[in-house]
């Protein structure tokens, strides 16, 4: 697997690879600051969760950076800046991101299902291979209009209803593909991204990707219960491309529209206020405003009581229905394989 370095950036054939495959590895992207991200990192679940000691759950933040003095000041580095120009183009737009400890495997799953031109910036603070659960991507997988992506699609939980396995519950593949068991997604071909601390992957959100169950079995435990090789800690930033240089005026009007309801209903399904916590909303960083500046007043249609405590990463009955009943960007589900 081809590895980027910081240098690469820019280069015309970082871009070509990630418009391909669907996503680029770039080692030691963080290597300077990977000890102050990963000493932030912990304050902040600290914050959130406090010394938890639940060895199965997964830990999900969102709006992780925008409370982070310090980690928001990351989405204004040059190089940030630098590599989403060259991946999405002028002007684009940073949209949120969440904080993430994962004790065990996600199934195969797209982030979004979209025709607006986006990525997430994931940055891994532990080492991580294809035994200790390493993230699995599909290459080409992005392509959602084809017969390829098409098909792989008919098999997912997302879009569609949510169930436990992925590639496995509508028996779309037949039995034995279900990544959340032991070994199982290792049946899917896929590529494992192998990831040192301080290296990034970037990926675009349709791509269809995974993790599974650390293979490794240790009884060391961590502050926050998980066995030692089990534990991830990651953050992800995400970002989407400016659709205001759009020629086709029918064809900008219908991304800024599906972009705003997609926020719209992914706030009001982490149950958030707006759409970006303090550190970045108030931010005095004239990029990180430049960033923002699109959708920094969004707000929720319908304000919902309480606060969204990581226990669960599913989406809301109402992004369901909305993807589900309306799939403004659904497959052609009537291919036949030639």
């Amino acid at each position: 697997m081809k590895n980027f370095l910081v240098k690469d950036i820019s280069s015309k054939e970082l871009k070509t690879f990630f418009d391909i495959f669907g996503f680029i590895k770039i080692s030691g992207f963080f290597k300077d600051e990977i000890s102050d991200i990963s000493r932030e990192f912990n304050t902040s679940m600290d914050k959130k969760f406090g010394l938890k000691k639940e060895q199965t759950r997964n830990y999900f933040y969102p709006q992780f950076i925008e409370y982070s003095e310090y980690l928001s000041t990351l989405v204004a580095k040059e190089k940030i800046v630098l590599l989403m120009k060259n991946l999405l183009g002028e002007d684009p737009i940073f949209t949120g991101s969440d904080g993430n400890i994962f004790a065990g495997s996600t199934p195969w799953h797209r982030d979004y299902l979209i025709k607006n031109r986006s990525c997430k910036v994931l940055s891994y603070l532990d080492e991580v291979d294809g035994t200790s659960g390493a993230l699995r991507v599909i290459p080409g997988s992005h392509f959602i209009d084809d017969k390829f992506s098409a098909f792989l699609g008919d098999g997912l939980t997302w879009p569609e209803q949510p169930f436990e396995g992925g590639f496995d519950e509508k028996a779309f593949f037949g039995k034995g593909h279900n990544p959340t068991k032991y070994k199982e997604n290792s049946l899917i071909p896929s590529a494992v991204i192998e990831i040192n601390p301080g290296d990034i992957i970037v990926f675009n959100h349709n791509l269809i990707h995974c993790t599974n169950f650390a293979l490794k079995k240790s009884f060391k435990w961590t502050k926050y219960g998980f066995r030692k090789q089990n534990i991830r800690r990651m953050f992800g930033m995400h970002f989407f491309s400016n659709p205001k240089d759009v020629k086709n005026e029918q064809l900008r009007k219908s991304l800024e529209d599906n972009m705003e309801t997609l926020f719209q209903i992914e706030m009001e399904s982490f149950k958030l206020d707006r759409r970006f916590g303090p550190a970045i909303h108030d931010s005095k960083s004239k990029t990180i405003q430049n960033f923002i500046v699109p959708i920094k007043n969004l707000k929720c249609r319908s304000q919902k009581e309480g606060s969204f405590d990581g226990k669960y990463t599913k989406q809301s009955d109402e992004c369901m229905q909305y993807h589900n009943n309306t799939k403004p960007f659904g497959y052609n589900n009537n291919l036949e394989i030639n």
